[in-house]
């Protein structure tokens, strides 16, 4: 495993601007994961499980560090995963997960998790490319795709495919602290000429993950409308 800590004047501690809502959130865990397979060679999307980990990563604010794991060392992950006051990922729910299912009997459906597509798609009705919203709003760009990596797994190039799962984490991490902190985001429209940019509504966000962390505790309470609008989509299956 892979330990990189980040300096202290670039750490993003999203604990104290949630801490402010009324409840401290410890441990908010970010992770991300390559696969060695693609979905047309496990037979389509309905087998994800069986795409295999090539690498993952993952950030953990309570620490400070970001982590990198190989396939024989994905029982780190997990142990991070299920001892995290609140998960963030983007598509962790229908994709994430279902690869480490494979890897884990754990159920990681039942953890608060705050997943950004589930977020995005519950504000806007449909799903869309983590890149788009990066580009559009972070004014970056990631560094290659989900082809890309398992092509740079077979190669040999494990480096690189860390370095790769090592962004998408980072930019999960400065997505989710734009939404919260900003109360939106913004995406390029794909659909249209010249790509305009439209922006998502965010301001719930903060909301939703007390609520989610809150209920994990067994703190009951009635959740506000647009995390009400967040928990159907993930009951959807995202």
């Amino acid at each position: 495993m892979g330990v990189v800590r980040e300096a202290a004047n670039r750490r993003v501690d999203l604990r104290k601007r949630i801490q402010v809502m009324g409840t401290m959130i410890d441990g908010i865990l970010y992770f991300d994961i390559e696969t060695k397979k693609l979905a047309h060679e496990v037979g389509g999307w309905e087998n994800i499980a069986g795409m295999g980990i090539s690498v993952a990563t993952s950030y953990d604010s309570g620490t400070g560090e970001f982590n990198s794991f190989e396939e024989s060392e994905i029982s780190g992950l997990v142990e991070q995963i299920l001892g995290a006051g609140l998960v963030v990922g983007y598509n962790q729910l229908r994709f994430d997960y279902r690869v480490l299912s494979a890897y884990s009997n754990a159920d990681f459906w039942a953890l608060p998790n705050f997943d950004m597509l589930a977020a995005v798609k519950a504000t806007l009705g449909h799903r869309l490319k983590l890149d788009h919203i990066v580009k559009a709003t972070l004014r970056t760009k990631k560094t290659g795709d989900g082809t890309q990596a398992v092509q740079w797994f077979r190669n040999g190039e494990i480096e690189r495919v860390i370095e790769y799962c090592m962004n998408d984490t980072k930019v999960t991490r400065e997505l989710f602290a734009h939404g919260c902190k900003k109360g939106y985001m913004d995406y390029y429209d794909t659909q249209h000429a010249h790509w305009p940019t439209v922006r998502i509504d965010t301001r719930h966000w903060r909301e939703t993950v007390e609520y989610l962390a809150s209920s994990a505790k067994g703190v009951e309470s009635e959740p506000i409308e647009g995390t009400k609008r967040y928990l159907e989509v993930v009951r959807e299956g995202v």
